[in-house]
């Protein structure tokens, strides 16, 4: 990604000192993505993504059904289900 807004720049700047942008990422226990979010930049914190995005309006519909929504280290969680999420974006 080459970026040359520098407005842009200097908001994909995190807490520490480098360019990143925050993605929020959900997949299912086949490791098949199921929403991506990648517009936000590196110092916003993962509630905050969460909370504006269409994911969360989903969920409160009650869309889930009998599914579960589950979260990385950046909300409550379990190891198990962080290892899901990692193995499928490759860490």
């Amino acid at each position: 990604m080459f970026i040359t807004d520098s407005h842009i720049k200097e908001e994909l700047i995190n807490r520490k000192g480098t360019f990143s942008m925050n993605v929020q990422v959900v997949c299912n226990a086949s490791l098949i993505f199921q929403n991506v979010v990648a517009r936000w930049p590196g110092s916003t914190h993962d509630a905050t993504i969460f909370t504006h995005s269409d994911l969360k309006d989903y969920c409160e519909q009650g869309e889930l059904g009998n599914r579960w929504l589950l979260g990385d280290s950046g909300y409550p969680s379990h190891i198990k289900t962080r290892n899901t999420i990692e193995r499928c974006i490759g860490v």
